[in-house]
């Protein structure tokens, strides 16, 4: 099974981390420390760009479903 499939099944996000906030904090921490950071340099070719056609074409979790409406009404306060 994928780590998506995973995630799908069990109806957690599909593209957020489900790891706890302290151990991003340590792994973040590491990768300053290491300098692993720098390997994200490689990968600007495959960041959002706005207005990208392909973006955004996946099946949202409940999960995210949840977040996002919940983000809109705040937003259209």
């Amino acid at each position: 099974m994928t780590g998506r499939e995973y995630r799908e099944k069990f109806d957690l996000e599909v593209k957020r981390g489900v790891v706890p906030l302290w151990y991003r904090k340590l792994k973040g921490d590491q990768a300053l420390e290491n300098k692993t950071y720098k390997n994200l340099e490689a990968g600007a070719k495959f960041r959002f760009i706005p207005g990208d056609k392909k973006a955004g074409k996946y099946k949202r979790s409940p999960i995210t479903m949840a977040r996002l409406s919940k983000l809109r009404s705040y937003q259209n306060k």
